[in-house]
C-alpha cells in the first residue's frame, strides 16, 4: 500500500519496524518487518498485519494451545477432537466433509470459536465423556442451521442418523418414521424399504412384503396394514 506508513504501530503482538520493499507472492510491494512481543522478527504483509490475520510470529497459537492443555486438558480430551472436527468441516475447504457443511453455509457461532466456551456448554448440556462410542454425539436439531447452543444437542448415533437431510420419511397409518426406523420395527434388512419406495412400490407393499433373506425374523405380520397409507 503505497504511502501508508505503519512504522511504530502495534497490531496484536506485532509492532511494525520498517518497510522492506519486498513483494508478496501476488506481486504486491507491501511487506513489513515486525518485532513480536516475544522478541522474534517476522515479515508480514500489510493486509494480514492490519486485519489481524497474523497476530504474532507464531507464539500466539503456541501459547493458546498450551493454555488449553493446562486449563482444560486440550488435545487430551475427546471433546476437544469433537470441537476441532466441527470447526474443520465448516471452515476448511480441504476437509472431506466441507461440501456438506461450510459449502452449504453451515457455520460455527462466534462464541464457540473459543474451546473453553464450547466445553462449558457441552458439560452443561448432556455431554458424557464416559459414553461409549456413538452414544454421545453432537447433533444439530435443524440440519439447515449452524452450530450454536440453541440448535445443538447430544444424542446417540441412531437419533443423529434419523436427523439427516437425506432421510426418507414415510407416513403410514398416521405414524411417521424414517425408512430406517420402519425397517428396524418390521425386521427387514437395512435400505430395503427405501429402495422399494424409490422403485415405485406403494408404501403398503414396501412395508408388508417380507424379505426372503430375513423371513423368519420379520415382524411384517404384526403391522396393522388395514389403514390408509399417506
Amino acid at each position: 500500500m503505497k504511502g501508508l506508513n505503519l512504522t511504530g504501530q502495534k497490531y496484536n503482538r506485532l509492532t511494525a519496524l520498517y518497510f522492506t520493499g519486498k513483494k508478496t507472492k501476488r506481486g504486491h510491494n507491501n511487506i513489513w518487518m515486525c518485532v513480536c512481543d516475544c522478541g522474534s522478527l517476522v515479515e508480514v504483509d500489510t493486509a494480514s498485519l492490519r486485519s489481524g490475520a497474523t497476530k504474532s510470529c507464531g507464539c500466539y497459537t503456541r501459547d493458546r494451545m498450551a493454555q488449553l492443555n493446562k486449563t482444560h486438558g486440550g488435545r487430551n480430551e475427546r471433546l476437544y477432537l469433537v470441537w476441532m472436527d466441527m470447526r474443520r468441516r465448516c471452515n476448511d475447504p480441504k476437509d472431506a466433509n466441507y461440501k456438506f457443511y461450510g459449502a452449504r453455509g453451515i457455520s460455527v457461532c462466534k462464541e464457540w470459536e473459543d474451546y473453553a466456551v464450547f466445553r462449558e456448554w457441552a458439560c452443561q448440556s448432556g455431554y458424557d465423556k464416559t459414553a461409549k462410542r456413538a452414544k454421545c454425539t453432537l447433533d444439530r436439531i435443524d440440519v439447515n442451521k449452524g452450530y450454536c447452543p440453541e440448535n445443538c444437542r447430544w444424542v446417540d448415533m441412531v437419533i443423529q442418523q434419523n436427523n439427516k437431510r437425506s432421510n426418507l420419511y414415510i407416513t403410514y397409518n398416521g405414524k411417521t418414521q424414517t425408512a430406517a426406523q420402519w425397517e428396524r420395527e418390521i425386521g427387514l434388512p437395512r435400505c430395503v424399504v427405501a429402495k422399494r419406495i424409490r422403485r415405485g412400490w406403494s408404501i403398503e407393499r414396501a412395508l408388508s412384503t417380507m424379505d426372503g433373506r430375513n423371513r423368519k425374523q420379520s415382524n411384517v405380520a404384526k403391522l396393522n396394514l388395514s389403514g390408509p397409507a399417506v
